[in-house]
Formats: structure tokens, C-alpha cells, sequence
């Protein structure tokens, strides 16, 4: 099972673009605070965690818009990009296909008159009867 459940918020403004045939797609990343123990201090610490996402076609438009710091809810599936740098070296990155994009914030509008209870996209998947609201 390849399944991926975020909750956070947009890390950069997020941008809409299309290829030269018309396939539209939006890169943007989710931070979320992390927490890890730090022995020196003998106390917890709150770090960020980036996550890079992704959400393709028809939906893109509808998430284009969001601002930085918007809270959402992603559900989606990993996926491994793969290349090789300029210097020959096989790179690797992980990334996050959303099905599935929520707001959080209540009474904000983004693509959708009823934002924070409806989903302002979803894929080809349906929103799951587990999901965590």
C-alpha cells in the first residue's frame, strides 16, 4: 500500500504550470513541525519538515491559489523521481502525488464557496471513511 496523509501548511505561495501541450500541474511543499529530542538541552525541539507535493490536471487551477501558510490536508501517494546531475550522478527525490487537498482554515475561500468542510480537489480517488476528520 502507497498511501500518504499530511496535514500543515503551504510552504511557498503555490504556482500553477502547464506544459507545452497543456498539461497542468502544481508543484508547492507542505511544512509541518516535527519534534525531536535534543540531549544537549534535554528537551524537545520543534523543526520544520518540507514536503515536496504535487497535484496534476484539472485540480491544479482549483489549488493554484493558495497562499503561504494556508493549512491543509493532503492525501496522496509517494513517488520517486529520478535523474542524473550535470556531473553524471544518479539523483533521487521523494515526492507527493495529491489525490486529495483540504483546507483547514475555516472561513476562507479557495476555489470553493465552502471551504474547510468540502475538499478543493480531488483525483481519482475518493476521500477515505478513515480519514482523520
Amino acid at each position: 500500500m502507497n498511501k500518504v496523509e499530511i496535514a500543515g501548511r503551504i510552504a511557498q505561495d503555490a504556482k500553477v504550470e502547464s506544459t507545452a501541450n497543456g498539461y497542468t500541474y502544481i508543484n508547492f511543499s507542505v511544512a509541518q513541525d516535527g519534534i525531536k529530542y535534543n540531549p544537549q538541552s534535554n528537551a524537545n525541539e520543534v523543526k520544520p519538515q518540507y514536503f515536496d507535493c504535487q497535484i496534476k490536471g484539472k485540480y491544479a487551477g482549483e489549488v493554484g491559489d493558495l497562499p503561504k501558510g494556508t493549512e491543509v490536508y493532503i492525501l496522496g501517494e509517494l513517488t520517486q523521481d529520478q535523474w542524473q546531475d550535470q556531473q553524471g550522478n544518479n539523483r533521487s527525490k521523494l515526492r507527493v502525488n495529491a489525490n486529495f487537498i483540504k483546507v483547514l482554515v475555516r472561513g476562507q475561500s479557495y476555489g470553493n464557496s465552502n471551504a474547510g468542510s468540502e475538499p478543493i480537489a480531488k483525483t481519482q480517488h475518493e476521500m477515505p471513511e478513515d480519514a482523520p476528520f
